[in-house]
């Protein structure tokens, strides 16, 4: 997948030297402060690309967020990346990606060598240190909330779809719960603003110009008229237009100048005239100097046949990891086929973020025999400790099982 000069909007890119190392002292520090776990990741990230450098838009950050959350995989470390891509390019949000993980990565791989042989309780360092993470990411996260609410839910409607899928999402906690929801809320806001909203807005605006005629309506008792002159001369300047032409209105300086005469228009605006001459408007309006009211941000886009290609590399690697799984013998200890095979096909099914992959990588490591109980749930403990996604666990899993297994 590459980007050339005719896909990218922008006015002036960078060097690449410039955007990796733009993207190297924004995304350094996320390896070492983003605790809290996806939401409060998520909240950091807000914070810093949305409203301190505007990389991109509000509206941008919120549909990353929800495309995110509707795939299989780490939110966080998906809008991460996804943010890169759009700001810098392919390579730029591969580098952004490993400065998000590896640090926490780096610690988890390091923990599970070394305690791969040992068995006991959770570490009383990790239970303190996760609970007071945990307190302090829920901080983030309401600040989060707030501040995305107050400029995405503008409307009673939005505002009632958020509350609905808050409280149900609170209340459950299904793997299908979460796509299932955002499918409703995006059914449920489309039926709203392209059916529901049209038809109130018609309504609201006949019977605003029933209520303006009663209150306007002025009866000329001698010619038997419905209507003020006012109205009537307004009535009189529209038909004045011919078939088909709209009213056009004129910057506030050029409307002054015109009452000073066409010359004085003419002499400012750069037009040849000549005295008996018919200054049109589309003659002042193309002179006019083009003033671009849009603030266009620098963005890397891509071609859908580069997402059809990235989509088939996926397909084929989760078709892979299905047949090595189904291949390789049952055993209690793993070998690198079976774990490379296992991750993807977990990574590739998880809905929900790191809190729905504990259970099912339980499931495939602990019930095989690859780690015990104790071992699991100190990987766990740790992983929360640390900044990163919590799909960094599977680094511990990963070197824990192989520690077993050369035992």
């Amino acid at each position: 997948m590459s980007t050339s000069p005719s896909s990218v909007a922008r006015h002036n890119v960078p060097p690449l030297r410039e955007r990796l190392k733009e993207i190297f002292a924004v995304y350094f520090k996320f390896g070492y402060i983003a605790f809290g776990g996806p939401n409060a990741h998520i909240a950091i990230l807000y914070d810093e690309v949305v409203v301190k450098r505007q990389w991109i838009s509000i509206d941008q950050f919120a549909e990353l967020v929800a495309i995110s959350q509707a795939l299989p995989g780490p939110a966080s470390a998906k809008v991460a990346y996804c943010v890169a891509l759009i700001r810098s390019g392919l390579l730029c949000a591969l580098c952004a990606f490993f400065l998000w993980s590896i640090p926490g990565a780096i610690v988890m791989t390091v923990a599970g060598a070394l305690i791969g042989g040992i068995k006991g309780d959770i570490p009383l360092w990790a239970t303190r240190l996760e609970q007071g993470l945990a307190s302090a990411a829920i901080g983030i996260v309401a600040l989060a909330g707030y501040r995305m609410s107050t400029t995405l839910a503008t409307d009673k409607m939005t505002r009632t779809v958020a509350l609905l899928a808050g409280s149900v999402s609170a209340l459950y906690t299904a793997p299908w719960l979460l796509p299932t929801v955002m499918v409703l809320g995006g059914v449920v806001s489309y039926i709203s603003d392209a059916y529901l909203s049209p038809f109130l807005s018609n309504w609201k605006a006949k019977r605003k110009s029933k209520s303006d005629v009663i209150a306007a309506g002025q009866y000329d008792l001698e010619e038997g008229i419905v209507g003020s002159r006012a109205r009537s001369s307004s009535h009189a300047d529209s038909n004045s237009l011919d078939p088909g032409q709209s009213p056009t209105f004129l910057p506030s300086d050029v409307s002054n100048e015109l009452q000073n005469g066409p010359q004085s228009v003419a002499r400012n605006s750069g037009i040849d005239y000549q005295h008996g001459d018919r200054l049109s408007v589309e003659s002042i309006e193309s002179h006019l100097p083009i003033t671009k009211t849009s603030n266009e941000q620098r963005a890397f886009t891509y071609s859908r046949k580069s997402g059809l290609v990235c989509f088939l590399i996926f397909l084929g690697l989760l078709v892979a990891s299905i047949l090595v799984r189904v291949l390789a013998t049952t055993s209690k200890t793993a070998d690198y086929a079976q774990l490379v095979s296992t991750f993807y096909f977990v990574g590739s099914i998880i809905f929900g973020g790191g809190n729905v992959v504990v259970p099912l990588l339980k499931s495939y490591t602990v019930d095989v025999g690859w780690m015990t109980d104790q071992q699991f749930l100190v990987g766990l403990a740790l992983v929360q400790s640390l900044p990163g996604p919590n799909f960094n666990f599977s680094c511990f899993i990963g070197a824990v099982a192989m520690a077993n297994a050369n035992k």
